[in-house]
C-alpha cells in the first residue's frame, strides 16, 4: 500500500527551513560598515604592485565625488578583525581621504585556499592587465597553490586552468597558453612577447620546444622573422616526434629491465642470507645453482641497461644534431647574419619604446589629476623622444 504523504503544516516547516538557510547564509556573508584600522592588508595580494600614490589619489578623488560604488570584501579572521580580500586600492583611497570607516562585504568560515581563490578572482576581474602582468600573476598564484597539501586542496590545484580562465574571463584554451608560457617559455622569448615582437599564439607554440631549441628560435626571430621561427618550430617538433618514438621504446625497456634487475638483486639477497645448514650434496648443489643463476641474471640486466643507456644517449644526440643543423641551414639560407649587437639594439629600442609609452600614459593621468607646467614640459619631451624612436 502506498504511503500517503502528510502535507499538514508543510508550509510552516518549509518556512522554518527557509529561515534557517537565510540565517546560515547571513552568518557566512554579511554587509557592515567596519573600522578601517580593523582591516589587515593581505600579503598574498600580488595585484597591488602597480598601484601608485597618484592612482590612489585619483581614486580618492572619484570616491569623494561619487561615493564608494563597490564594497570591499574581507574575511573575518576573529571577531572585529578582518583580512582584506578585494579592495586594497579602495581601502587606501578611503584612508587617503582621512575616513576611518568603510562599507564591507564580510565572509566567514573561509579556508586559506578559499581566501586565496577569492583574492585571485576578485582582483583579476576588476583590473585590466598586460600580457606580462597576467603571466606574472599566474606564476605567483600557481606558486602559492603549491603550499596546499591535503587531498581536497590538491584536487583544487588541478583545476588551476579553470581558475585562470574564470579570473581573466577567457576560455580554457587561452588559459592553457598563458600557463604554458609562464612555466615553459624561456626568458629571452618572454622578453620578445612582452615587447610585442611575438604574439601569445606564437609564444605558446615556441613554449612546446625544449629550452635549448627555444634559444635557436629566439635567434631566428632576431635575425630573420617570426614566420621563419614558426617554420623552424614545426620542423624541429617533427624531428623530436620521430626520434622520440625510438626514445620512448628504449626508455620503456630500460624501466622494465631496471625492475627485473632490482628483483634479481632481492632474490640474490634472500639466497645469500640463507643460513640454513645444507645437509646433503644435493642441497648444497641447489644452493650454488640458485646463487649463480641470480648473479648471472643481475649481470645480464646490467649489460642490457648499459646498452639501452648508450642507445638513448645516441638518439638524444642525434636529435640535438638534427635540430642544430636545421637551425644553421635556416640562418645560412636567409643571408641575414646580423651581428648580435645589432639585433640586441633593435630589441632594446622596442623595450625603451614600450616603457616610454607607459610613462607617457602615467603623465597624462597625472595631468588630469593635477595639471602643471612642469608635467606638460615632461609630456612634451616624452613625445619628442617617442618620435625619435620611430
Amino acid at each position: 500500500m502506498t504511503k500517503k504523504l502528510n502535507t499538514s503544516n508543510a508550509a510552516a516547516r518549509f518556512a522554518r527551513l527557509a529561515d534557517a538557510v537565510e540565517r546560515e547564509q547571513k552568518a557566512v556573508e554579511r554587509t557592515e560598515i567596519i573600522p578601517v584600522d580593523s582591516i589587515v592588508i593581505n600579503q598574498d595580494n600580488i595585484f597591488s604592485s602597480n598601484d601608485t600614490e597618484e592612482s590612489i589619489a585619483e581614486l580618492a578623488k572619484n570616491i569623494a565625488e561619487n561615493g564608494l560604488l563597490h564594497n570591499i570584501v574581507v574575511a573575518e579572521t576573529e571577531p572585529g578583525k578582518y583580512l582584506l580580500i578585494s579592495g586594497e586600492r579602495r581601502t587606501r583611497a578611503v584612508k587617503y581621504l582621512g575616513r576611518d570607516k568603510i562599507k564591507a562585504t564580510i565572509r566567514s568560515d573561509l579556508s586559506e585556499l578559499e581566501i586565496l581563490k577569492m583574492l585571485f578572482f576578485a582582483n583579476s576581474e576588476t583590473r585590466e592587465y598586460t600580457t606580462e602582468e597576467k603571466i606574472y600573476i599566474i606564476g605567483e598564484f600557481q606558486e602559492k597553490l603549491r603550499h596546499f597539501d591535503d587531498t581536497s586542496e590538491k584536487e583544487a590545484v588541478k583545476k588551476f586552468r579553470e581558475y585562470v580562465a574564470q579570473a581573466f574571463n577567457i576560455n580554457e584554451r587561452q588559459a592553457s597558453k598563458l600557463i604554458s608560457i609562464n612555466s615553459e617559455l624561456t626568458e629571452p622569448l618572454k622578453k620578445l612577447l612582452y615587447t610585442d615582437a611575438i604574439d601569445i599564439n606564437t609564444a605558446a607554440a615556441l613554449a612546446q620546444l625544449p629550452a635549448e631549441y627555444q634559444s635557436y628560435a629566439a635567434d631566428i626571430i632576431k635575425r630573420c622573422d617570426v614566420d621563419t621561427a614558426l617554420v623552424f618550430t614545426k620542423q624541429a617538433k617533427s624531428i623530436i616526434s620521430r626520434i622520440n618514438s625510438v626514445l620512448v621504446k628504449n626508455r620503456t625497456a630500460r624501466i622494465y629491465h631496471s625492475r627485473r634487475l632490482e628483483k634479481a638483486r632481492e632474490e640474490l639477497s634472500v639466497i645469500a642470507n640463507d643460513t640454513e645448514e645444507k645437509n646433503s650434496p644435493e642441497e648444497l648443489a641447489e644452493f650454488i645453482r640458485q646463487k649463480l643463476c641470480a648473479e648471472k641474471s643481475i649481470e645480464k640486466y646490467k649489460v642490457t641497461i648499459s646498452q639501452l643507456d648508450e642507445a638513448i644517449q645516441l638518439e638524444t644526440q642525434k636529435q640535438h644534431d638534427e635540430v642544430k643543423a636545421l637551425y644553421e641551414n635556416i640562418i645560412s639560407s636567409t643571408g641575414k647574419k646580423a651581428d648580435e649587437e645589432e639585433t640586441d639594439a633593435v630589441l632594446s629600442r622596442k623595450i625603451i619604446s614600450k616603457e616610454v609609452r607607459a610613462a607617457d600614459n602615467a603623465i597624462k593621468r597625472l595631468l588630469d589629476i593635477s595639471p602643471s607646467e612642469e608635467l606638460k614640459e615632461i609630456q612634451r619631451l616624452l613625445e619628442k623622444y617617442k618620435d625619435s624612436l620611430e
